[in-house]
């Protein structure tokens, strides 16, 4: 940022889709609710303060992420299908709300160090 580069967040919800898929994957081996606790740990969407956050502000956890992501200086470029959630995950609704100081403390405070979304380099991983 101080070199004056924008930066884009590109599924900036954490590819839930990949969350559930590592879910699915580690239930058989650490058990069903050990495998729902890291949900939590390692989904934005899922973490229980993102939904605290989200029902004060009255707005959905991914629009409380996607507004977080506007003040920090980012843009944002969620993915989706599904024309209500681009709807509802628009500018003009991300635009409907600000964040406190001290509530962006506590999201930035979840920051697992986990990175849901691999990037892939030609050769190195047949799965997308």
């Amino acid at each position: 940022r101080r070199e004056g580069i924008q930066i884009l967040s590109y599924s900036p919800l954490g590819a839930p889709h990949k969350v559930d898929k590592y879910i699915r994957g580690v239930q058989g081996v650490i058990g069903s609710e050990e495998a729902e606790l890291r949900r939590s740990q390692l989904s934005v969407l899922d973490h229980p303060a993102t939904h605290a956050l989200a029902h004060r502000h009255s707005v959905s956890p991914a629009l409380l992420a996607l507004r977080w992501h506007v003040q920090q200086g980012f843009v944002p470029i969620p993915k989706s299908w599904d024309k209500e959630h681009i709807r509802a995950n628009g500018p003009g609704p991300v635009a409907s709300f600000g964040i406190e100081d001290a509530e962006m403390a506590v999201l930035e405070a979840m920051d697992a160090d986990v990175r849901t979304v691999i990037l892939y380099k030609k050769g190195t991983s047949s799965e997308r």
